[in-house]
């Protein structure tokens, strides 16, 4: 770990500011939950300090990239959740998702079964989120449409044509053109380091149902998986019951402060573990970067938060936005790489169920798209295989 040379230092920011943006959707779940701004702060610094510490532990002892952060999957999927809940059994919610981990980190047949859900019908399900928080943002924007149409575009040509770069930062940078322009909020600093608050959890069958499964299943499929799946396709001998027991430690603490979710990150991951970080041997350094910077950005989440606040409303849902694309990226990969005519059907039904936000009594649209999108796969799949 002599030298650190810019390629590690590049991805290395480039994943840190992509982890700290997707906070914006954490932002507003807190908002739409009426959270008070001690109990934001708290679960901002939790997640980002604890996330960044689990990736500095874990890329020191295997020396190779294992980047934490929070699970954005797992925040998009409590979006429509949340609603329903106190936060304290949100809280609850959590920490039951966190301990289940920890069991299913020690047994495989656990393990085994939750990965074999498949992951297109995990991405149908979120894609559906994501268009329905889309256009229920778009009746908002008025003449801020435009602007979110120009972001578009921006994060498609970054995206086709430039490498090494996520097409965010394209659409991100429209956004911040604007903002210079339409001017931002004033705002004052009251509070610049991080700050938890204890929250007592609140558990019952309904949380352990609606909330702890659907978490955990999202940090498994979304986080756990990518990530090893890209260090696995990078040559490295991946030590998944550490990055599962990890995720679950992590995520059991900082859900006592309001914390959804903390453990090892798939995007941020997968990027620093790809040929532009450099020498296979020397990765790590690229993660190295990112979880200082994590930590970083977590112990100083109040000012940012504040900072952030000061961007004006419909600018922050078009960053949102951008952030969420990526998920409708990957379900149109996974629909495209589909073969069987099931299995497509099966996506689309996941997608629809979670889009049109049905809900039957407790089982809100994206836990009853993941349930009905398991069920059929098991039928008409699994069976006849």
């Amino acid at each position: 770990m002599k030298t650190f040379k810019p390629e590690h230092i590049f991805t290395g920011i480039i994943a840190a500011l992509l982890t700290s943006f997707s906070g914006m959707v954490i932002i507003e779940s807190a908002q739409g939950l009426g959270m008070i701004e001690s109990q934001l702060f708290s679960w901002m610094s939790s997640i980002y300090v604890v996330g960044g510490l689990v990736s500095l532990v874990l890329t020191l002892k295997y020396r190779m990239p294992l980047i934490g952060a929070h699970s954005l999957a797992t925040a998009i999927y409590l979006i429509p959740v949340m609603q329903g809940f106190s936060i304290n059994e949100m809280v609850g919610g959590y920490l039951i998702a966190g301990l289940l981990l920890l069991v299913i980190s020690q047994l495989k047949f656990l393990r085994d079964f939750i990965l074999s859900i498949p992951n297109y019908i995990i991405e149908g399900m979120l894609a559906g989120i994501v268009v329905n928080y889309i256009l229920n943002s778009v009746l908002d924007l008025s003449i801020y449409i435009l602007v979110l149409v120009v972001s578009v575009i921006a994060y498609f040509l970054v995206q086709l044509y430039i490498e090494n770069i996520p097409g965010f930062f394209g659409g991100l940078a429209v956004v911040f053109i604007t903002g210079l322009f339409v001017g931002f909020e004033n705002f004052e600093v009251d509070q610049v380091f991080f700050t938890v608050e204890f929250i007592v959890p609140q558990i019952d069958l309904v949380t352990i149902t609606v909330i702890s499964l659907p978490v955990a299943v999202m940090i498994l499929s979304n986080e756990v998986s990518i990530s090893l799946s890209a260090l696995k396709k990078n040559g490295y001998e991946v030590p998944f019951q550490q990055v599962v027991l990890s995720s679950g430690i992590g995520t059991s603490i900082v859900s006592l402060f309001g914390g959804h979710a903390a453990g090892i990150g798939g995007m941020s991951t997968t990027i620093c573990s790809n040929e532009e970080s450099g020498a296979k041997s020397e990765r790590y350094k690229s993660a190295l970067v990112a979880g200082i910077l994590i930590v970083l950005f977590g112990m100083l989440a109040p000012l940012m938060i504040t900072l952030m606040g000061a961007i004006p409303a419909q600018l922050i849902s078009i960053i949102v936005i951008l952030t969420l694309l990526g998920i409708l990226l990957n379900c149109f990969k996974s629909l495209k790489n589909l073969k069987s005519k099931a299995s497509i059907i099966i996506m689309l039904i996941s997608f629809f169920i979670s889009a049109i936000n049905i809900n039957i009594y407790i089982l809100s649209a994206p836990l009853l798209s993941l349930i009905a999108g398991t069920i059929l796969y098991s039928i008409f799949i699994k069976k006849a295989d």
